[in-house]
Protein backbone atom coordinates (compact mmCIF):
# COMPACT_ATOMS: atom_id res chain seq x y z
CA UNK A 1 0.00 0.00 0.00
CA UNK A 2 1.37 3.26 -0.95
CA UNK A 3 1.00 6.36 1.81
CA UNK A 4 -0.45 8.71 1.74
CA UNK A 5 -3.07 8.33 -0.67
CA UNK A 6 -3.43 12.10 -1.07
CA UNK A 7 -1.81 14.28 -3.20
CA UNK A 8 -1.52 18.35 -3.10
CA UNK A 9 -3.82 19.77 -5.18
CA UNK A 10 -3.40 22.94 -7.09
CA UNK A 11 -4.61 26.01 -7.19
CA UNK A 12 -7.96 26.13 -9.27
CA UNK A 13 -8.52 22.43 -9.37
CA UNK A 14 -11.48 21.09 -8.51
CA UNK A 15 -11.80 18.98 -5.05
CA UNK A 16 -13.13 15.55 -5.92
CA UNK A 17 -14.90 13.48 -3.28
CA UNK A 18 -12.41 11.05 -3.75
CA UNK A 19 -9.68 13.43 -3.22
CA UNK A 20 -11.75 14.06 -0.03
CA UNK A 21 -12.35 10.37 0.82
CA UNK A 22 -8.19 9.73 0.31
CA UNK A 23 -7.53 12.65 2.65
CA UNK A 24 -9.88 11.40 5.54
CA UNK A 25 -8.26 8.09 5.07
CA UNK A 26 -5.26 9.33 5.66
CA UNK A 27 -5.64 11.31 8.40
CA UNK A 28 -8.07 8.65 10.39
CA UNK A 29 -7.16 5.50 9.01
CA UNK A 30 -3.37 6.26 8.29
CA UNK A 31 -3.95 5.31 4.24
CA UNK A 32 -6.31 2.55 5.33
CA UNK A 33 -9.80 2.19 5.09
CA UNK A 34 -12.02 1.56 8.00
CA UNK A 35 -12.81 -2.00 7.18
CA UNK A 36 -9.36 -3.19 7.91
CA UNK A 37 -7.38 -0.25 10.04
CA UNK A 38 -7.96 0.95 13.47
CA UNK A 39 -8.18 5.13 13.60
CA UNK A 40 -5.66 6.70 14.74
CA UNK A 41 -7.53 7.89 17.90
CA UNK A 42 -7.83 4.37 18.76
CA UNK A 43 -4.08 3.91 18.05
CA UNK A 44 -3.21 6.99 20.39
CA UNK A 45 -5.79 6.15 23.38
CA UNK A 46 -3.23 5.35 25.56
CA UNK A 47 -0.04 7.49 24.46
CA UNK A 48 1.66 9.43 26.97
CA UNK A 49 4.75 11.45 26.52
CA UNK A 50 7.46 12.28 29.21
CA UNK A 51 6.20 13.08 32.05
CA UNK A 52 8.57 14.59 34.44
CA UNK A 53 7.46 14.86 38.19
CA UNK A 54 8.56 16.83 41.16
CA UNK A 55 7.47 16.71 45.07
CA UNK A 56 8.24 19.77 47.27
CA UNK A 57 6.84 20.16 50.32
CA UNK A 58 3.12 18.74 50.39
CA UNK A 59 3.33 20.35 46.43
CA UNK A 60 3.53 18.25 43.43
CA UNK A 61 4.17 19.57 39.92
CA UNK A 62 4.52 18.32 36.57
CA UNK A 63 7.61 20.04 34.61
CA UNK A 64 6.58 21.42 31.16
CA UNK A 65 7.35 23.78 28.98
CA UNK A 66 6.84 25.41 25.10
CA UNK A 67 10.54 23.57 23.95
CA UNK A 68 9.69 20.34 25.91
CA UNK A 69 5.83 20.14 26.08
CA UNK A 70 4.19 17.26 28.16
CA UNK A 71 1.22 15.15 26.10
CA UNK A 72 -1.47 13.06 27.01
CA UNK A 73 -4.42 11.48 25.91
CA UNK A 74 -7.17 11.66 27.99
CA UNK A 75 -10.39 9.68 27.46
CA UNK A 76 -9.23 9.41 23.84
CA UNK A 77 -8.62 13.62 23.00
CA UNK A 78 -4.92 15.01 23.28
CA UNK A 79 -4.09 17.26 25.49
CA UNK A 80 -0.85 19.36 25.91
CA UNK A 81 0.95 21.45 28.78
CA UNK A 82 3.13 23.88 27.57
CA UNK A 83 4.47 24.70 31.40
CA UNK A 84 4.75 23.80 34.31
CA UNK A 85 1.61 22.40 36.12
CA UNK A 86 1.38 22.13 39.87
CA UNK A 87 -0.91 21.03 42.61
CA UNK A 88 -0.85 21.84 46.57
CA UNK A 89 -1.86 19.11 49.34
CA UNK A 90 -3.37 20.13 52.69
CA UNK A 91 -3.74 18.10 55.59
CA UNK A 92 -7.82 19.58 55.76
CA UNK A 93 -8.47 17.82 52.53
CA UNK A 94 -6.35 14.80 53.57
CA UNK A 95 -6.04 14.11 57.38
CA UNK A 96 -4.67 10.55 57.00
CA UNK A 97 -1.41 9.42 56.27
CA UNK A 98 -2.41 7.59 53.08
CA UNK A 99 -1.73 6.54 49.72
CA UNK A 100 -2.64 8.41 47.29
CA UNK A 101 -2.87 8.99 43.06
CA UNK A 102 -2.53 11.51 40.97
CA UNK A 103 -4.35 12.25 37.61
CA UNK A 104 -4.31 14.75 35.03
CA UNK A 105 -7.89 16.33 34.87
CA UNK A 106 -8.64 17.76 30.61
CA UNK A 107 -9.77 21.82 30.95
CA UNK A 108 -13.11 21.65 29.87
CA UNK A 109 -12.56 24.23 26.53
CA UNK A 110 -8.95 23.97 26.40
CA UNK A 111 -6.40 21.63 25.14
CA UNK A 112 -4.41 21.84 28.35
CA UNK A 113 -4.96 19.87 31.51
CA UNK A 114 -4.63 20.31 35.72
CA UNK A 115 -3.68 18.22 37.96
CA UNK A 116 -5.95 16.38 40.74
CA UNK A 117 -5.49 14.20 44.00
CA UNK A 118 -7.43 11.30 44.00
CA UNK A 119 -7.85 8.33 46.64
CA UNK A 120 -8.23 5.87 43.87
CA UNK A 121 -6.82 5.84 40.05
CA UNK A 122 -9.70 7.38 38.15
CA UNK A 123 -10.07 6.51 34.80
CA UNK A 124 -12.94 9.05 33.07
CA UNK A 125 -13.48 10.45 29.40
CA UNK A 126 -11.92 14.04 31.56
CA UNK A 127 -9.44 12.27 33.53
CA UNK A 128 -6.34 9.76 33.55
CA UNK A 129 -3.89 8.22 36.20
CA UNK A 130 -0.28 9.52 35.64
CA UNK A 131 1.12 8.93 39.30
CA UNK A 132 1.02 7.92 42.74
CA UNK A 133 2.62 8.90 45.85
CA UNK A 134 2.88 8.20 49.55
CA UNK A 135 1.04 11.55 51.64
CA UNK A 136 2.60 12.24 55.02
CA UNK A 137 -0.19 14.01 56.95
CA UNK A 138 1.38 14.02 59.97
CA UNK A 139 4.42 16.18 58.56
CA UNK A 140 2.43 17.38 55.66
CA UNK A 141 4.99 15.97 52.87
CA UNK A 142 4.54 13.94 49.56
CA UNK A 143 6.36 11.12 49.72
CA UNK A 144 7.73 8.45 47.23
CA UNK A 145 6.38 10.17 44.09
CA UNK A 146 6.46 7.73 41.03
CA UNK A 147 5.03 8.63 37.45
CA UNK A 148 2.57 5.57 36.05
CA UNK A 149 5.32 4.69 32.98
CA UNK A 150 7.97 3.81 36.13
CA UNK A 151 5.18 1.99 38.25
CA UNK A 152 3.89 0.06 34.79
CA UNK A 153 7.87 -1.18 34.08
CA UNK A 154 7.93 -1.74 38.35
CA UNK A 155 4.83 -4.02 38.01
CA UNK A 156 6.57 -5.53 34.89
CA UNK A 157 10.03 -6.67 36.50
CA UNK A 158 10.07 -10.28 36.87
CA UNK A 159 11.70 -12.00 39.37
CA UNK A 160 11.07 -15.80 40.55
CA UNK A 161 12.12 -15.70 44.45
CA UNK A 162 9.70 -13.19 44.91
CA UNK A 163 6.96 -14.91 46.95
CA UNK A 164 4.90 -12.19 49.43
CA UNK A 165 2.90 -14.44 51.69
CA UNK A 166 2.31 -16.63 54.37
CA UNK A 167 0.37 -19.59 55.40
CA UNK A 168 -1.71 -18.63 58.37
CA UNK A 169 -5.21 -19.45 59.86
CA UNK A 170 -6.07 -15.90 60.74
CA UNK A 171 -7.72 -14.10 58.04
CA UNK A 172 -5.28 -11.08 56.83
CA UNK A 173 -3.26 -11.61 59.54
CA UNK A 174 0.35 -13.13 58.67
CA UNK A 175 1.54 -13.37 62.49
CA UNK A 176 -1.61 -14.00 64.57
CA UNK A 177 -0.32 -14.55 68.21
CA UNK A 178 -3.04 -15.89 69.77
CA UNK A 179 -3.78 -19.63 69.74
CA UNK A 180 -5.95 -20.91 67.14
CA UNK A 181 -6.92 -24.49 68.29
CA UNK A 182 -9.16 -25.42 65.26
CA UNK A 183 -9.84 -24.27 61.38
CA UNK A 184 -11.68 -25.27 58.71
CA UNK A 185 -10.48 -22.88 56.58
CA UNK A 186 -6.55 -22.04 55.37
CA UNK A 187 -5.17 -18.42 53.94
CA UNK A 188 -2.28 -17.27 52.04
CA UNK A 189 -2.17 -13.60 52.90
CA UNK A 190 0.28 -11.14 51.79
CA UNK A 191 3.28 -10.41 54.25
CA UNK A 192 5.71 -7.81 53.19
CA UNK A 193 3.83 -7.19 49.61
CA UNK A 194 1.06 -8.79 47.63
CA UNK A 195 2.84 -10.14 44.62
CA UNK A 196 3.85 -13.57 43.89
CA UNK A 197 5.78 -15.18 40.79
CA UNK A 198 4.52 -18.00 39.41
CA UNK A 199 5.78 -20.07 36.45
CA UNK A 200 4.79 -21.40 32.84
CA UNK A 201 7.17 -23.82 30.43
CA UNK A 202 5.74 -21.49 27.60
CA UNK A 203 5.48 -17.97 28.94
CA UNK A 204 8.51 -18.17 32.03
CA UNK A 205 7.66 -16.57 35.23
CA UNK A 206 5.33 -13.65 35.30
CA UNK A 207 4.81 -11.84 38.55
CA UNK A 208 1.32 -11.31 39.79
CA UNK A 209 -0.44 -8.76 42.44
CA UNK A 210 -2.46 -10.90 45.16
CA UNK A 211 -5.12 -10.16 47.76
CA UNK A 212 -5.14 -12.89 50.38
CA UNK A 213 -6.15 -16.24 49.11
CA UNK A 214 -8.83 -18.70 51.30
CA UNK A 215 -9.24 -22.21 50.68
CA UNK A 216 -11.62 -24.29 52.50
CA UNK A 217 -10.33 -28.00 54.64
CA UNK A 218 -13.67 -29.10 54.59
CA UNK A 219 -13.97 -32.98 52.70
CA UNK A 220 -9.93 -33.59 53.30
CA UNK A 221 -8.78 -37.00 54.47
CA UNK A 222 -7.86 -36.27 58.52
CA UNK A 223 -4.73 -37.47 60.16
CA UNK A 224 -2.89 -36.56 56.66
CA UNK A 225 -0.29 -33.73 55.27
CA UNK A 226 -1.04 -31.69 52.47
CA UNK A 227 1.36 -29.55 50.59
CA UNK A 228 0.28 -25.88 49.61
CA UNK A 229 0.85 -24.53 46.46
CA UNK A 230 -0.20 -21.16 44.27
CA UNK A 231 -1.18 -21.31 40.89
CA UNK A 232 -3.64 -19.90 38.20
CA UNK A 233 -7.25 -20.71 38.52
CA UNK A 234 -9.63 -20.47 36.07
CA UNK A 235 -10.13 -16.57 36.28
CA UNK A 236 -6.32 -16.27 35.36
CA UNK A 237 -6.20 -15.11 39.32
CA UNK A 238 -3.67 -16.82 41.75
CA UNK A 239 -5.56 -19.16 43.73
CA UNK A 240 -4.35 -22.01 46.50
CA UNK A 241 -4.16 -25.65 45.78
CA UNK A 242 -3.51 -28.53 48.19
CA UNK A 243 -1.93 -31.77 47.46
CA UNK A 244 -2.03 -34.68 49.77
CA UNK A 245 0.41 -37.00 51.64
CA UNK A 246 -0.35 -41.06 51.65
CA UNK A 247 -0.36 -39.75 55.55
CA UNK A 248 1.05 -37.55 57.91
CA UNK A 249 4.75 -38.31 57.55
CA UNK A 250 4.56 -39.82 54.04
CA UNK A 251 5.29 -37.59 50.95
CA UNK A 252 3.32 -38.49 48.15
CA UNK A 253 4.29 -35.76 45.68
CA UNK A 254 7.71 -35.36 44.11
CA UNK A 255 8.57 -31.77 44.70
CA UNK A 256 10.84 -30.97 41.69
CA UNK A 257 12.82 -26.98 41.20
CA UNK A 258 12.85 -24.52 38.73
CA UNK A 259 15.44 -21.75 38.54
CA UNK A 260 15.77 -22.80 42.80
CA UNK A 261 12.05 -22.63 42.99
CA UNK A 262 9.99 -25.52 44.41
CA UNK A 263 7.51 -26.26 42.13
CA UNK A 264 5.29 -29.09 41.04
CA UNK A 265 4.83 -29.71 37.44
CA UNK A 266 2.68 -30.11 34.46
CA UNK A 267 -0.83 -28.97 35.62
CA UNK A 268 -3.61 -27.38 34.23
CA UNK A 269 -2.43 -26.98 30.61
CA UNK A 270 1.51 -27.22 31.28
CA UNK A 271 1.50 -24.85 34.17
CA UNK A 272 3.78 -25.28 37.22
CA UNK A 273 2.41 -24.92 41.01
CA UNK A 274 4.29 -23.04 43.14
CA UNK A 275 5.02 -24.91 46.67
CA UNK A 276 3.97 -22.65 49.84
CA UNK A 277 4.46 -24.64 52.66
CA UNK A 278 2.96 -27.62 54.16
CA UNK A 279 -0.18 -27.94 56.92
CA UNK A 280 -1.68 -30.97 58.89
CA UNK A 281 -4.37 -32.13 59.48
CA UNK A 282 -6.18 -33.65 62.83
CA UNK A 283 -8.48 -36.89 63.08
CA UNK A 284 -11.45 -34.39 62.78
CA UNK A 285 -10.00 -32.99 59.32
CA UNK A 286 -9.28 -29.92 60.47
CA UNK A 287 -5.98 -28.04 61.30
CA UNK A 288 -4.83 -26.03 64.29
CA UNK A 289 -1.63 -23.73 65.62
CA UNK A 290 -1.25 -23.84 69.31
CA UNK A 291 1.73 -22.98 71.57
CA UNK A 292 1.94 -27.22 71.88
CA UNK A 293 0.33 -28.34 67.98
CA UNK A 294 2.02 -26.32 64.93
CA UNK A 295 -0.07 -27.61 62.15
CA UNK A 296 0.71 -24.61 59.84
CA UNK A 297 4.97 -24.83 58.25
CA UNK A 298 5.78 -21.60 55.84
CA UNK A 299 8.53 -22.60 52.92
CA UNK A 300 9.50 -18.97 52.70
CA UNK A 301 8.76 -15.99 55.26
CA UNK A 302 9.52 -18.34 58.09
CA UNK A 303 9.50 -16.76 61.72
CA UNK A 304 10.35 -18.46 64.67
CA UNK A 305 7.30 -19.96 66.52
CA UNK A 306 7.45 -21.08 70.00
CA UNK A 307 6.52 -24.70 71.25
CA UNK A 308 6.06 -25.39 74.95
CA UNK A 309 4.08 -27.98 77.05
CA UNK A 310 3.93 -28.38 80.77
CA UNK A 311 4.19 -31.61 83.02
CA UNK A 312 0.47 -31.88 84.31
CA UNK A 313 1.20 -34.14 87.48
CA UNK A 314 2.72 -33.15 90.53
CA UNK A 315 5.33 -36.40 91.06
CA UNK A 316 5.19 -40.21 89.82
CA UNK A 317 7.48 -43.17 89.75
CA UNK A 318 8.23 -44.71 86.23
CA UNK A 319 6.05 -47.14 85.52
CA UNK A 320 8.74 -49.56 84.67
CA UNK A 321 12.74 -49.35 84.59
CA UNK A 322 15.50 -50.44 82.23
CA UNK A 323 12.70 -48.61 79.64
CA UNK A 324 12.06 -45.78 77.89
CA UNK A 325 8.69 -44.72 79.55
CA UNK A 326 6.47 -41.41 79.54
CA UNK A 327 8.18 -38.91 81.96
CA UNK A 328 6.21 -39.40 85.46
CA UNK A 329 3.56 -41.33 84.04
CA UNK A 330 2.44 -38.60 81.85
CA UNK A 331 0.84 -39.68 78.34
CA UNK A 332 -0.04 -36.38 77.12
CA UNK A 333 3.34 -34.70 77.99
CA UNK A 334 4.01 -34.19 73.99
CA UNK A 335 4.31 -31.31 71.31
CA UNK A 336 3.02 -31.53 67.68
CA UNK A 337 4.32 -29.88 64.68
CA UNK A 338 4.59 -29.83 60.64
CA UNK A 339 7.41 -29.34 58.75
CA UNK A 340 7.23 -29.70 54.68
CA UNK A 341 10.76 -30.43 54.12
CA UNK A 342 13.93 -31.92 55.73
CA UNK A 343 16.60 -28.91 55.83
CA UNK A 344 13.82 -26.84 58.37
CA UNK A 345 14.94 -25.78 61.29
CA UNK A 346 13.57 -27.38 64.80
CA UNK A 347 14.94 -27.20 68.06
CA UNK A 348 13.10 -28.88 70.89
CA UNK A 349 14.51 -28.88 74.93
CA UNK A 350 13.43 -31.47 77.36
CA UNK A 351 13.17 -30.64 81.63
CA UNK A 352 13.15 -32.71 84.10
CA UNK A 353 13.81 -33.00 87.72
CA UNK A 354 14.08 -36.06 89.75
CA UNK A 355 13.98 -36.83 93.53
CA UNK A 356 17.61 -38.05 95.33
CA UNK A 357 18.65 -41.42 94.66
CA UNK A 358 20.86 -43.70 96.74
CA UNK A 359 22.22 -45.99 93.95
CA UNK A 360 21.93 -46.96 89.70
CA UNK A 361 21.11 -43.68 87.85
CA UNK A 362 18.24 -41.81 85.28
CA UNK A 363 18.23 -40.08 82.05
CA UNK A 364 15.62 -37.97 79.94
CA UNK A 365 15.04 -37.88 76.51
CA UNK A 366 12.34 -37.18 73.75
CA UNK A 367 10.64 -39.65 71.81
CA UNK A 368 9.03 -39.70 68.29
CA UNK A 369 5.53 -40.80 67.18
CA UNK A 370 6.10 -43.49 70.33
CA UNK A 371 2.72 -44.92 71.55
CA UNK A 372 3.31 -43.88 75.17
CA UNK A 373 1.13 -47.21 76.29
CA UNK A 374 3.22 -49.07 75.37
CA UNK A 375 5.69 -50.73 77.85
CA UNK A 376 8.01 -52.11 75.21
CA UNK A 377 9.28 -48.76 73.59
CA UNK A 378 12.78 -48.33 73.60
CA UNK A 379 13.57 -46.19 70.32
CA UNK A 380 13.30 -43.40 68.94
CA UNK A 381 14.90 -41.46 71.77
CA UNK A 382 16.93 -37.99 71.86
CA UNK A 383 19.88 -38.38 70.60
CA UNK A 384 21.67 -36.47 73.35
CA UNK A 385 21.30 -38.15 77.06
CA UNK A 386 23.26 -38.90 79.54
CA UNK A 387 22.40 -40.59 82.95
CA UNK A 388 22.79 -39.20 85.55
CA UNK A 389 23.95 -40.76 89.32
CA UNK A 390 22.39 -38.47 91.36
CA UNK A 391 19.00 -36.23 92.43
CA UNK A 392 18.39 -32.97 90.85
CA UNK A 393 17.73 -31.78 87.00
CA UNK A 394 17.39 -33.22 84.10
CA UNK A 395 17.75 -32.02 80.31
CA UNK A 396 17.78 -33.15 77.25
CA UNK A 397 17.86 -31.79 73.80
CA UNK A 398 16.28 -33.13 70.02
CA UNK A 399 17.14 -31.35 66.59
CA UNK A 400 16.26 -32.04 63.28
CA UNK A 401 19.44 -33.42 61.77
CA UNK A 402 18.32 -36.54 60.01
CA UNK A 403 16.25 -37.37 56.85
CA UNK A 404 13.05 -37.90 57.36
CA UNK A 405 12.75 -38.36 60.88
CA UNK A 406 11.02 -35.53 61.22
CA UNK A 407 9.26 -35.07 58.39
CA UNK A 408 5.63 -34.10 58.07
CA UNK A 409 3.48 -34.49 61.27
CA UNK A 410 5.05 -36.06 64.56
CA UNK A 411 4.56 -36.20 67.52
CA UNK A 412 7.34 -35.90 70.17
CA UNK A 413 6.99 -36.61 74.17
CA UNK A 414 8.92 -36.63 76.86
CA UNK A 415 10.13 -40.20 78.04
CA UNK A 416 12.32 -41.10 81.01
CA UNK A 417 14.80 -44.09 81.84
CA UNK A 418 15.96 -45.51 85.01
CA UNK A 419 18.55 -48.67 85.20
CA UNK A 420 17.23 -51.05 87.62
CA UNK A 421 15.00 -49.01 89.82
CA UNK A 422 11.88 -46.74 89.48
CA UNK A 423 12.64 -43.67 90.60
CA UNK A 424 10.01 -40.35 91.48
CA UNK A 425 10.09 -38.02 89.10
CA UNK A 426 8.71 -34.37 89.74
CA UNK A 427 6.35 -32.43 88.12
CA UNK A 428 4.45 -29.63 89.25
CA UNK A 429 5.11 -29.90 92.87
CA UNK A 430 6.62 -26.51 93.49
CA UNK A 431 5.76 -23.54 91.45
CA UNK A 432 9.10 -23.32 90.42
CA UNK A 433 9.57 -26.43 88.71
CA UNK A 434 8.54 -25.97 85.23
CA UNK A 435 9.01 -29.37 83.81
CA UNK A 436 8.26 -30.38 80.50
CA UNK A 437 8.96 -29.59 76.65
CA UNK A 438 9.79 -26.51 74.67
CA UNK A 439 11.81 -24.77 72.13
CA UNK A 440 10.92 -23.51 68.91
CA UNK A 441 10.46 -24.26 64.83
CA UNK A 442 11.12 -21.97 61.91
CA UNK A 443 7.99 -22.19 59.89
Amino acid sequence: MSYPLSKEVQVGETTLASQYNQLRADAVYLGGDENTSATLQQLLMTYQGTVSLSAVGSQISLHASAAQPCSLMIGGKPAVATQTVSVSLSREDHPQCAQLYLTALKTEGTATFTLKVREAPVESDTERPIGRFFWDADLGLVRTLHDSTFLQHLQQLTLPETCQGRLTLAASNPFPTADIPMAESLYFTPCGGNKISLYHPAAGWTTYVFPPLMISLAGLSSQTCYDVFVMLGADGKPTLSLEPWSNLTALEQVISWQDGIPVLAGFGGGQYQRYVGTIGLTAAGRTADTLSDRNIWNYQNQIRKPLRKLCTVAQNQNAESNRWVPYAQDTGLSLGLVIGMNHAEVDLYGSGSITAISANASALGIGIDIDPEDSSMTVNAAELTALEYHGGSLLTRLQNRSPNRMLGKRRYHLISYTVNDTHTFNGTNYAQNACGLSGWVLA
